[in-house]
C-alpha cells in the first residue's frame, strides 16, 4: 500500500467516525468525540518528543487563554503544571494549537481565527517567551483549523472570509497557518519570487513573519498570498506532513517556571 493510499484510507475512517459522532444528541459529547479522534490520532502517531493534550496555556504576566482542543508541546522539557482533563501548560513549552470543528461555517472560521489570533499576540507580549537559554529567538507558534466538513459553504468561500478577516491584522503571523476541510482541501500561504522564478508553500509563522516584513521593504518581484489545495480524499495525508514539517523546523525555550511564581522573596536554587 502506497502511503497516500493509506492516508486516504485513515481518512475515510476520520469521516466515518464523524458521522457516528453526528447522530449524539448531547453537543458537548460530540465536541470531545470530534476532538478525540484527532487527539489520539496524534498521540500514537507524532513522534514521542512532541506532547499531545487539550487544556490552556499560560503566562508569567498573567496571561491565561480559553480552553484549547489541542496543543503540542516539548513532551521532554516542558512541564504540566495542572494534568487533570483539562491540562495547564507554561507558553514557552507550547509549539502551537489546533481548534477542531465539525462543519466549518464562515462564522465558526472568524470567530476560531480570531482564537487563533489572540492566542499569538499574548505569545508576543509574553516577557518569558523572549527570556530563553538559547542563542536564537525561539519559534512563533503556530494555529490550525481542522474541520471534518463544510456547513453548507465551499472551501473558496472559507478562503474569501479569511482574506476579509486578514484585512484587520496588524501582524500577519497572527494569522490562521493552516486551515484543513477533510475531504475537500486546505488552504495556506504560498510564495512567489519572481526575480528567481521559484515558489513555495509557507507555513511556519516565522516565516510569514519574515518574507512579509521583506515585502513591506523590497515591495516588488515577491508576493506572500494564499492558496487552496484541493486535495479531496488525500487531505489528511497532506494535512499531517504539513504538521510534521511545521513542527520539525521549530526550536523552543525550556520553561522556567521561576518566573511564574511571585513569592515575597525570589527563589533561588543552588
Amino acid at each position: 500500500m502506497t502511503i497516500d493510499k493509506l492516508f486516504s484510507s485513515i481518512e475515510q475512517t476520520f469521516v466515518a467516525q464523524f458521522n457516528l459522532i453526528e447522530s449524539i444528541k448531547h453537543q458537548g459529547d460530540k465536541g470531545e468525540n470530534r476532538e478525540e479522534i484527532l487527539r489520539n490520532f496524534l498521540i500514537n502517531h507524532l513522534p514521542s518528543k512532541y506532547g499531545i493534550t487539550k487544556g490552556e496555556v499560560i503566562g508569567n504576566t498573567g496571561y491565561q487563554s480559553p480552553s484549547i482542543d489541542i496543543i503540542i508541546y516539548d513532551a521532554i522539557n516542558c512541564p504540566i503544571l495542572y494534568a487533570e482533563k483539562t491540562a495547564i501548560l507554561p507558553i514557552e513549552g507550547v509549539y502551537g494549537i489546533i481548534e477542531v470543528k465539525s462543519k466549518l461555517s464562515k462564522k465558526e472560521l472568524c470567530d476560531t481565527a480570531k482564537k487563533i489570533k489572540l492566542f499569538k499576540e499574548n505569545i508576543d507580549k509574553n516577557i518569558t517567551y523572549r527570556i530563553c537559554n538559547i542563542q536564537e529567538k525561539p519559534s512563533l507558534p503556530f494555529g490550525i483549523i481542522f474541520a471534518y466538513d463544510l456547513d453548507r459553504n465551499s472551501i473558496k468561500s472559507l478562503f474569501d472570509n479569511l482574506e476579509d478577516f486578514e484585512k484587520e491584522l496588524l501582524f500577519l503571523h497572527h494569522n490562521v497557518n493552516l486551515i484543513v476541510v477533510l475531504q475537500h482541501g486546505l488552504i495556506y500561504y504560498y510564495f512567489i519570487d519572481y526575480n528567481i522564478k521559484t515558489n513555495r508553500i509557507i507555513l511556519s509563522s516565522d516565516d510569514i513573519h519574515s518574507i512579509y516584513s521583506k515585502i513591506h521593504l523590497i515591495e516588488k518581484n515577491i508576493e506572500l498570498t494564499r492558496m487552496i489545495e484541493y486535495s479531496k480524499e488525500n487531505t489528511f495525508g497532506k494535512f499531517f506532513i504539513y504538521l510534521l514539517g511545521i513542527l520539525g523546523k521549530m526550536k523552543l525555550c525550556i520553561p522556567n517556571i521561576d518566573n511564574y511564581y511571585n513569592p515575597r522573596y525570589p527563589i533561588i536554587i543552588w
